[in-house]
């Protein structure tokens, strides 16, 4: 019985974290990210590096051609820099050097087949103070509860 529910357990957990097999995925070492599209119709990927040297790969999960991404002219990744991307490749893996630990955005531009990677912006926190305005008119204050 034990071993049933256990195993029935692994299953249920296996199949939530299943990515979509036309899924364009970001590998980097161990961590996968979906590329999800957003309003501007780019594919984008959010991953947390620490310093390092790391291989990545743009790929759906059959490595088809069209969803097969390597780099077409440049030997490494520049950063804040559209990279060209040749969507057919045989060996999609590229390497990565991080310098500075922090949280990264892959952008895949599907229509140019152009990579650019970020760092992530910090989100800014919008603080609004309010100040008391001054008045000329007197202002009457009832002491008598206190």
């Amino acid at each position: 019985m034990k071993k049933t529910i256990l195993a029935l357990s692994i299953g249920l957990l296996s199949a939530c974290s299943q990515i979509p097999e036309n899924a364009i995925v970001l590998s980097v070492g161990d961590d996968t990210a979906v590329l999800e599209p957003n309003s501007d119709g780019l594919l984008v990927a959010e991953q947390k590096l620490e310093k390092g040297n790391y291989t990545f790969t743009i790929a759906d999960s059959k490595q088809t051609c069209g969803n097969s991404f390597a780099l077409a002219e440049e030997s490494r990744i520049k950063f804040n820099t559209p990279l060209k991307m040749d969507n057919c490749a045989t060996d999609t893996s590229m390497p990565l050097r991080i310098f500075k630990a922090n949280t990264y955005l892959f952008t895949l531009n599907p229509d140019t087949n152009e990579l650019t990677v970020k760092i992530k912006p910090k989100q800014s926190q919008d603080i609004t103070y309010s100040c008391p305005v001054a008045t000329d008119t007197a202002k009457t204050i009832n002491v008598a509860q206190t």
